[in-house]
């Protein structure tokens, strides 16, 4: 069972479990971050939030940027273009495994059913 208390910086619960997966994308509430960012941008300092939340305080850094480029301050993918470009990966690579797996099944159809004689017409 995760430890779970209460962060007092934010106001929300806060679980061992999410501090453990935060390399994973998405394994942190939407909400944790805005308020994080929230405290970070009212001037505390990043060093301090990271010190109380228990987490890297280059997980905040990335998140300033992030936001940065939500906002258009600075250039690059937005997080909307990043999740549809995930989403377009993973598309295509079911696509291109479902495509090899046809390809597979005519294979092994052209080698258990002999073709038809050529010469004899149709009806």
């Amino acid at each position: 069972m995760p430890r779970l208390r209460w962060g007092r910086l934010t106001g929300i619960l806060v679980s061992s479990i999410m501090r453990r997966d935060a390399g994973r994308p998405g394994a942190i509430p939407p909400e944790f971050r805005r308020k994080v960012l929230d405290l970070v941008k009212a001037g505390r300092p990043v060093r301090q939030v990271a010190a109380e939340l228990q987490m890297p305080s280059q997980t905040i850094y990335v998140w300033l940027r992030q936001d940065r480029i939500d906002t258009g301050l600075e250039p690059g993918l937005t997080s909307t273009d990043q999740a549809e470009l995930i989403a377009a990966r993973r598309r295509i690579a079911q696509l291109e495994t479902e495509l090899e797996a046809t390809r597979r099944a005519i294979d092994l159809v052209k080698q258990a059913v002999p073709p038809k004689d050529a010469s004899k017409r149709s009806r």
